[in-house]
C-alpha cells in the first residue's frame, strides 16, 4: 500500500535525493499526518524505486527531525508538541525575517513577477478542498523570497524548520480556522520588495508567521488536552 502525497521520481538525478525531496514535500504540505507510519517498503513502492534510496531518504528526514524512529523497524511522523512549536516559531521568526529583509536588496524583476503569479494562485486556492495545494503554493511564495536573499545556508536552516512543523498543518483543516479573505501579509511583502524596503518585507513575514503560530498553537493545545 502506497503513501499519500508521494509521486514517482525522475531518474535523471540521484534517486535518494529526488525521493528525499518528494517525501519532504509530502511532509511539509501535510499529506503525511502526525502519527502516520512511514515504512521503507511503502515509500519505495509509491515512488517506484528500490529499498536503498527509500532508506536513505528516510534516514535524512529522521536527521532533519521530520520523522522519528520509535523502534528498529518503525518510523513515524511525529506529533508536534507545544514546546517544540514555540521553539521552532522563535527560530523561524529570526531566520525568515532575516532572509526576507536581505531579499529586498537583490530580488530581480523576473523573480518578483513569478512571486506575484504564485500569490494570485495561492489566494484562489485557500479553501478546505484545495488545502494541500494551497500549502504548496504558500511554501513556494515564502521560499521564492528567501532564496532571493542569496543566502543558501540560511535557506537550508529554514527548510529544516518547515519540514518539522509541516505535518501539524493538518490540524488547520477545520474550515472555521481558514481565513475567508486574504489578510494582506503577502501583499505587504510584495510591496516591500517592489520598494526595496527590507524592513517592510520583514514586518510582513513576521506578521504572517505570528498569525499562523496563533492558529496552530490553539489546535496543538486542543490535541494535547484530548490526548
Amino acid at each position: 500500500m502506497g503513501l499519500p502525497g508521494i509521486e514517482p521520481v525522475e531518474r535523471a538525478n540521484t534517486l535518494a535525493e529526488d525521493l528525499y525531496q518528494s517525501l519532504r514535500k509530502a511532509i511539509v504540505t501535510g499529506s503525511l499526518k502526525p502519527g502516520e507510519k512511514v515504512a521503507t517498503r511503502a515509500v519505495a513502492e509509491s515512488a517506484g524505486v528500490s529499498f536503498t534510496p527509500a532508506r536513505e531518504a528516510i534516514a535524512r528526514l529522521i536527521a532533519d527531525g521530520a520523522l522519528v524512529q520509535i523502534s528498529p523497524k518503525s518510523v513515524v511522523v511525529p506529533h508536534l508538541r507545544i514546546e517544540a512549536l514555540d521553539e521552532i516559531t522563535k527560530l523561524r521568526l529570526s531566520l525568515e525575517t532575516m532572509a526576507a529583509e536581505a531579499a529586498a536588496a537583490c530580488i530581480t524583476k523576473d523573480t518578483l513577477d513569478r512571486l506575484k503569479k504564485v500569490e494570485r494562485a495561492y489566494e484562489q486556492l485557500r479553501t478546505k478542498e484545495n488545502f494541500t495545494k494551497s500549502l504548496t503554493l504558500n511554501e513556494e511564495f515564502h521560499f521564492t523570497i528567501y532564496r532571493a536573499s542569496g543566502m543558501p545556508r540560511l535557506v537550508g536552516f529554514i527548510e529544516t524548520l518547515w519540514v518539522q512543523v509541516g505535518p501539524s498543518f493538518n490540524l488547520l483543516l477545520d474550515e472555521k480556522r481558514i481565513p475567508k479573505r486574504p489578510l494582506g501579509f503577502h501583499d505587504m511583502a510584495i510591496e516591500g520588495l517592489e520598494g526595496r524596503d527590507g524592513e517592510k518585507v520583514a514586518v510582513a513575514i513576521r506578521n504572517d508567521l505570528e498569525f499562523g503560530y496563533e492558529r496552530l498553537k490553539n489546535m496543538v493545545l486542543q490535541r494535547e488536552e484530548h490526548a
